[in-house]
């Protein structure tokens, strides 16, 4: 019987699309390749990716097959799921929302999977290298790395490192592969327990500098991490981007003399930057009369084309 259930699971992967299973769910097609997450009632912006044949929610870490979907968002079980799937017949049945709460679930730690992970395939290393400046304008493949990413085999991994209670952990670690640097996750990472940091090296061996930027992404953080290398400033990126902006971020910046949010000046990044600053100013009203909380206008609002154009600060 489990031979047949694993005959069926492949036949569904081979055959039914994310997409078609999105249509057999009653949701919508998804924009840019992203829906809203079903399981994490705070996502602002649609953060969960639908692939061809499977799903990732950076929001909360999850994800999965064809299968593992219509279980998360019918509440089914596998048989229940494969059924619904090989039938081809739309639910009316609800969604389901299993999260009430902004963090409902314990956040993994892969810092033994990091500290442990494989060397680089010496010809991946070639290709990143070249790829890398046409992704990302201004950078260099030594630039990325520099930051904490990693090659592991063909694939260049970004970890998430996050401190608590005097302690730093890799909460996530995001996965770009080959041959257009497309985007997935280690399986179970959270990347939305705290503010992602390009330098955590020296973070963790020297502590803070006095001032902190935030901006969007990782991409983000290694360009501004290059341009103020020698300057007193911390870069921090949103760990999904504007789609998850959280209240314990704001608080990952008390301390700092000064704050500036570098967002992207599309529809998103703006409300994001509103938002953001708005909180900070709440939490730390002080701040509010010296002006130490602040926007910073990126010509072309794309902060990589902008520095690679000559932009600085």
């Amino acid at each position: 019987m489990r031979a047949a259930w694993t005959d069926a699971r492949e036949a569904i992967k081979r055959s039914i699309s994310m997409r078609e299973v999105l249509r057999l769910c009653g949701l919508p097609q998804p924009t840019g390749g992203k829906i809203r997450s079903l399981l994490n009632p705070n996502d602002r912006t649609p953060s969960l990716h639908i692939y061809d044949d499977h799903w990732y929610d950076f929001s909360t870490g999850q994800g999965g097959d064809q299968i593992d979907f219509v279980m998360m968002a019918l509440g089914y079980n596998h048989r229940e799921a494969v059924e619904f799937l090989t039938r081809g017949v739309p639910t009316t049945r609800s969604l389901r929302n299993r999260f009430a709460n902004d963090m409902p679930f314990e956040p993994a730690d892969y810092t033994s999977k990091w500290e442990t992970r494989s060397a680089a395939d010496p010809h991946a290393e070639l290709e990143w290298a070249a790829l890398v400046p046409e992704k990302w304008p201004y950078l260099h493949l030594g630039d990325v790395l520099a930051c904490g990413a990693a090659i592991v085999g063909e694939d260049l991994w970004i970890p998430h490192w996050v401190p608590d209670r005097g302690k730093w952990y890799v909460r996530g670690i995001k996965v770009r592969h080959l041959p257009e640097a497309s985007k997935s996750a280690v399986s179970g990472s959270t990347f939305t327990v705290g503010l992602y940091r390009p330098q955590v090296e020296r973070q963790q061996n020297q502590g803070r500098k006095p001032h902190a930027v935030v901006c969007e992404g990782e991409s983000d953080s290694w360009v501004l991490a290059k341009m103020w290398k020698d300057r007193a400033v911390d870069v921090y990126a949103l760990p999904s981007g504007a789609a998850t902006l959280k209240d314990r971020f704001i608080d990952e910046l008390y301390g700092y003399t000064s704050v500036g949010v570098a967002f992207d000046n599309d529809e998103v990044g703006t409300a994001a930057t509103d938002w953001f600053m708005e909180r900070l100013m709440v939490k730390m009203p002080e701040w509010h009369t010296l002006k130490q909380v602040y926007p910073i206008d990126v010509p072309g609002g794309r902060v990589a084309e902008a520095a690679a154009a000559g932009w600085s600060i």
